[in-house]
């Protein structure tokens, strides 16, 4: 008699797959790279992107959680950072740009929502709670977690996997490597 599997939690490969080896080694070169770039005025958003890439990578690695799944959330979670730089006339028309992207039904309304989401709880976490009074940071962890899951299950993009499963995870390395940083 066959066993049946069940494959619909599994998270898909998208593209080339790259071992956890690929990342050690980047996550070293963007280390050692990381001293140059604290000495300089940070112009551009790849200098910036660079800075926090190798932040991230040695809060994963001191925090000891090393994984291709934490190395490809770090890097995303750059990638989040550096798409928020930007000026304060552009943030307005923010909420109401997400409304209509939710009305539209595509799923990336869900890694959008997310993304937000980890940029509230990563950067502001102190306000969170005065966003909406009847929701906790604990509240906008789950939601944006749940966004990122729902966004997998809608493409079949492993980022969306890997971010529902460390956000708070995640969120805590920004914070204490990123925006807190121990000298």
């Amino acid at each position: 008699m066959a066993e049946i599997i069940q494959f619909s939690g599994i998270a898909k490969k998208q593209g080339r797959s790259r071992s956890l080896t690929d990342f050690l080694r980047e996550a070293l070169n963007k280390i050692e790279e990381m001293p140059l770039l604290q000495n300089c005025f940070v112009t551009d958003r790849a200098k910036f992107k660079r800075l926090m890439e190798a932040r991230i990578m040695r809060g994963i690695i001191q925090k000891r959680e090393i994984s291709t799944a934490s190395f490809l959330c770090g890097l995303y979670s750059a990638e989040v950072l550096t798409k928020f730089l930007r000026t304060v006339e552009e943030d307005l028309g923010r909420i109401s740009q997400l409304e209509g992207f939710a009305k539209t039904g595509n799923p990336y309304f869900y890694q959008t929502a997310g993304d937000h989401l980890f940029y509230i709880c990563a950067v502001f976490p102190e306000n969170a709670d005065r966003l909406r009074r009847q929701l906790k940071l604990q509240d906008y962890h789950q939601m944006g977690a749940r966004c990122y899951y729902t966004f997998y299950d809608l493409t079949g993009v492993e980022i969306g996997y890997h971010m529902s499963r460390q956000f708070t995870q995640m969120t805590g390395i920004i914070r204490q490597y990123v925006i807190n940083p121990k000298k």
